[in-house]
This record gives C-alpha cells, structure tokens and sequence, in this order.
C-alpha cells in the first residue's frame, strides 16, 4: 500500500507541476519520475525532446487552457460540472472549503481559483503525501478525505477536461501527459474505494 502511495504521490506532484509553468526543470522531473515508476511510458522520450526548448510546450499549454482567445480546454471544475460553463461558482467555493478544512489555501499569487485543475492535483498531492506520514486512525481519515475529494470534486470532471486537451492538442506531448494524468487518476479512484471498502 505504501509503495502505491508513494507512486502516487509521485505522480500529482509532477503532473501539478506542468500546469503551473513548463520549463526544463519541471520537464525533468517529468522524466525521472517516468523512468523510475512508467519506465515504457511514450512519454519520457516525447518530455526528454523538449528539454533544450520547453517554450512550444508552455505556448500550446496557453492555446489550450489559458487564452487570450476561447479556451478550448478550460482547466476549471465549475466550467465542467455547472450548467452555464462559467468559472469561480458555488463549485469554486465548495473546494475551496475542502483546502481550508485540511488548514490549506489555493495559492492566490498564481491569480488561479481553487478549482483549478493544478491546485486540485496540488491538494491530491499534500493528502498522499500526508498519507506516507500517517498510521491507523489517522491514515484512515486522510483516506476518507481523498476519496471523498475525488467523488465529489476531481472524478467528476476529469475526463472531460483531458479528452479536451487530446481532442485539441496539435502536440503529441499533451496527448500523452492527458493519457498519463487520466491513468493516475482512475487507478487513485480504485484504490481509494478499495481502502475505504476495507477490500486491502
């Protein structure tokens, strides 16, 4: 089990990282964690063929999710799951409220919402590698809280929001990171009902 969290922990913090600025040394980090936990995974060759020049990822990054012109992949909960596609929502709120019972904050200074799609990798980050530190009762409440986070916040937008990147992306880069994010994801959702189902 903590070898899965610890892949796990691994793996929000590095693909956090990409939605908060690409430069080399996140690309490396990108590639050191896929070596170490995906070592056949397409990516590593795509992230390693970008190092000298991570700018085309970091442009297509801004196309996609940023702007100035319509976002085709708007990397915002209340976008996906609300009926009018608009951001900072009572959906914005309502993660917000999950941050602050953990005693966190979204990190203003980024000027993005609390249901950004990094921040929401950012807290999944902070409650598995709390989790490594965590026995018992603790652990067991920490793991409540992830699944609880990803039924009623990240699991219900997604895949949504990935397979508007890849429908969008004209980088094989992106396609792949869209892949690689869904997969964490969908195996930290079965493993966390799993555990919270006393199956392991």
């Amino acid at each position: 089990m903590e070898a899965g969290n610890n892949l796990r922990a691994a793996g929000f913090y590095v693909f956090k990282s990409l939605f908060f600025g690409i430069q080399k040394q996140e690309l490396e980090n990108l590639v050191e964690y896929l070596k170490l936990f995906k070592p056949d995974s397409e990516l590593i060759e795509e992230a390693s063929a970008h190092l000298a020049e991570p700018e085309a990822l970091e442009l297509e990054y801004n196309r996609l999710c940023v702007g100035p012109y319509k976002l085709v992949a708007p990397p915002y909960e209340s976008v996906y799951v609300g009926p009018t596609r608009e951001t900072f929502t009572e959906a914005t709120d309502r993660v917000l409220l999950c941050y602050q019972q953990m005693g966190l904050m979204a990190d203003g200074s980024r000027g993005e919402p609390a249901d950004f799609f990094g921040n929401e990798l950012e807290f999944l980050y902070v409650l598995h590698a709390r989790l490594l530190e965590e026995v018992d009762a603790e652990g067991a409440k920490t793991q409540e809280l992830i699944e609880g986070f990803l039924s009623q916040h990240l699991g219900c937008w997604y895949r949504p929001f990935l397979k508007d990147i890849r429908s969008h992306s004209s980088q094989k880069f992106w396609c792949l990171v869209a892949d690689e994010i869904e997969e964490l994801i969908d195996t930290t959702i079965t493993a966390s009902k799993k555990l919270c189902n006393g199956a392991v």
